[in-house]
């Protein structure tokens, strides 16, 4: 495996951070503005939904590449263990495409909170190996920030905000994500000798700090993640609350 090139919060992690939010501010600008063509806003959001559709799939063709001239049995373990779309910011990533593309309210709602709450952390503490000389540099970031980006897009710009129960209906998905990541480790590393794959961080958490490394050793931090999640989905649901609330009769 290669020796770490990324520096975490180094000049390429800030740039990546402040593209992310420059990005995102005018995306939801764009589809605000009453001055935008309808044409121009359904392009920007078909772009985004490529790139991030894009983001996931080139995943184990970038493995691939890198490591099958040196010696293919590594190139395809790590294609098997780490390179599928089974990760749950893949998962996030792929809902955020598919809902920009169809513009369903559960969908949107959905890819919100999974893309903001979800994989902002990857965003902030990035598993990454590569600098921006690489590929796999744009393409996480592409992936990690075009998420958050998406998320929010289609809730402050797109009016495809969370009604009441997304966040119940958020865990339930997320919670039905990590039984099957988990059982789809389990099948892999019994169907392919000498591979352990960690879709989801379900058996362990990411080599690189994360937000899992306060939350206690494993199972527990599985548990203590949902109740993370709990908070963060409210939070973010917070600003519709307070909406909802003073526009009912009486308030």
């Amino acid at each position: 495996m290669d020796v770490r090139e990324f520096q975490p919060f180094g000049s390429s992690h800030l740039f990546a951070l402040s593209v992310t939010v420059v990005v995102g501010v005018l995306m939801i600008s764009l589809q605000r503005s009453p001055v935008m063509s309808a044409r121009w806003k359904r392009a920007a959001i078909l772009v985004l939904a490529v790139l991030l559709a894009m983001s996931v799939l080139v995943d184990p063709v970038l493995i691939w590449w890198r490591y099958s001239g040196v010696d293919r049995a590594l190139a395809s373990r790590l294609v098997t263990e780490t390179g599928w779309p089974f990760h749950f910011c893949d998962i996030a990533s792929l809902t955020c495409a598919a809902a920009l593309v169809c513009k369903n309210q559960r969908i949107a709602e959905l890819g919100y909170l999974w893309g903001v709450a979800g994989t902002a952390q990857g965003l902030l503490t990035p598993n990454l190996f590569f600098e921006w000389w690489k590929p796999e540099y744009w393409a996480f970031f592409i992936q990690h920030g075009g998420t958050p980006v998406a998320g929010v897009t289609l809730a402050f710009g797109m009016g495809l905000a969370p009604q009441p129960g997304a966040v119940r209906r958020a865990i339930l998905w997320g919670i039905l994500y990590l039984l099957v990541a988990g059982l789809a480790n389990w099948l892999l590393e019994a169907c392919f000798t000498g591979v352990y794959p960690n879709y989801g961080f379900v058996c362990a958490k990411p080599t690189a700090g994360s937000l899992l490394d306060f939350l206690g050793p494993w199972p527990w931090y599985l548990l203590a993640l949902v109740v993370v999640a709990i908070v963060l989905f409210n939070l973010l649901c917070l600003l519709w609350s307070i909406r909802d609330h003073h526009n009912r009769p009486g308030s």
